[in-house]
Order: C-alpha cells, then structure tokens, then sequence
C-alpha cells in the first residue's frame, strides 16, 4: 500500500517554486550550508553530516532557509544523504499545507558509512562500550513494567540509530568508509549497521527492580548500583 500525501508543496530540484521566487533551491541550500559550516562551497552531492555538520549547526540552516523561502527541519538537515535530496524534499514557505509537517524521511538500514564524530571515536583507539549518555525520568503513578517495555520498544522501533551495532568492535568503527567518503556512502568494509525495526527486544534490555521498601538514604545508593551494572553490559557489537 502507497500513502501519498498531497498536503505538502515541495521544491522540484532546481527549478522556479511560482509564488515564491526560489530560484534554484539546491544552490541556495549549498550556500546557506556552507556560511554555516564556514566552508568556501558546498557540492550538492555532499551531505550535512559529512561535512562535520551538527545538530546545533542544523537548526541554524534551519532558521536561515525560512527567510529564504524554503522549509526544512532539523532531522531533515541532518539525515538527508545529499544536499540536493534535502532540496529535492524542501517545502515553499507560506504555501498551503507547508505547516504540516515534513515529507517521510527514508529509513537509513544496513551498512553505512560513519559520521565523522563516530570516526573521531573510533579514531581513539581506547575501550568505548561503556560509553554512554543517561538521564533519570520520572514516571506517573500506575507506570508498570511492561509500560516500560512498550515505550523502550516503540524508541527502539522509531529510531534507528538506537539499533546501531558494530560488528568488528570500536577499533573498526572507522573502516567502513575510504577517506574523505561522506555519510550515507556504500562502505568499503567491517562498519557501523543499523538492522530493521523489530530486531531488538526491548524486553531484553529491561530490568525491573523492586524498590518500594528502599529509604529516601538507599535510593541513590542502589540506582548507581544498577547504572554501574547496566554499563557493563554495553555491547556495540550486539546492540545492548
């Protein structure tokens, strides 16, 4: 089955939007990504994050495109494989329907080549399976285990990047890509891969445990205690 969706006006690649006054919405891309970025130029068949462009960087080409008649978003910015595929989905400012939302990003799955900060990581050389970023949320009354386990997996499902495994460990993380290769490309060997939406269980990844008899004293104590251990079972090569 075909969702088509007819509510958006994009840009056709290069050509005049009537109403508008967007000459040639690639170009104008390029250049608003590269006074960005502070680069000289910007080749079309580049990508923003191939560039070293990041997510700050992104809302900036964001809030300059607006002026300049086009509408993109952030993620659109930032997971778009070229700059004339993000032009090629940008939507005409004050035209009906622009206001609804951007046009469905294709899903990045398989092998791809790194982004540059994951090739500065890997580039380190040192141990990164414990890496990891983490935040305490605090969950309405009557939030159970398996409330858990249905929003973790509906993450899991929605973003891809949350599946990222590395076969070869963090020592290959950068051989995936020839030198100079931009994100999206097809890698040349052992690098990251996204696997589909499914394939983790979110089950797996839970622990629930019982802390209703903890005192206000023991809870810190006992949630560094389970942080520590879930970071020990990091695995970039299994996704864990």
């Amino acid at each position: 089955m075909t969702d088509l969706d007819r509510s958006t006006t994009t840009l056709a690649d290069n050509g005049v939007d009537g109403g508008t006054g967007v000459v040639d919405p690639t170009g104008t891309l390029c250049a608003l990504i590269a006074d960005v970025l502070g680069l000289a130029a910007v080749d079309p068949g580049q990508s923003f994050t191939g560039l070293g462009g990041d997510s700050i960087q992104a809302i900036q080409v964001v809030s300059r495109a607006r002026p300049a008649g086009l509408l993109v978003t952030t993620r659109e910015v930032l997971r778009s494989e070229t700059v004339a595929a993000l032009a090629a989905g940008a939507r005409a400012v004050g035209r009906p329907g622009a206001g609804a939302g951007p046009a469905r990003t294709a899903r990045r799955l398989g092998p791809f080549a790194p982004t540059p900060i994951m090739a500065w990581l890997g580039e380190l050389g040192g141990p990164v399976d414990t890496y990891n970023q983490s935040l305490v949320l605090r969950t309405p009354a009557g939030f159970g285990a398996e409330d858990a386990v249905r929003v973790v997996q509906a993450l899991l499902d929605t973003h891809d990047i949350l599946r990222l495994r590395v076969p070869g460990g963090a020592a290959t993380i950068d051989a995936g890509a020839a030198p100079g290769s931009t994100a999206g490309a097809e890698p040349t060997g052992a690098g990251p891969s996204v696997p589909p939406p499914g394939s983790v269980d979110a089950r797996a990844l839970i622990e629930h445990i019982e802390a209703d008899t903890a005192t206000d004293e023991e809870l810190p104590g006992l949630v560094t205690e389970r942080v520590r251990a879930a970071r020990r079972l990091l695995d970039r090569k299994s996704v864990v």
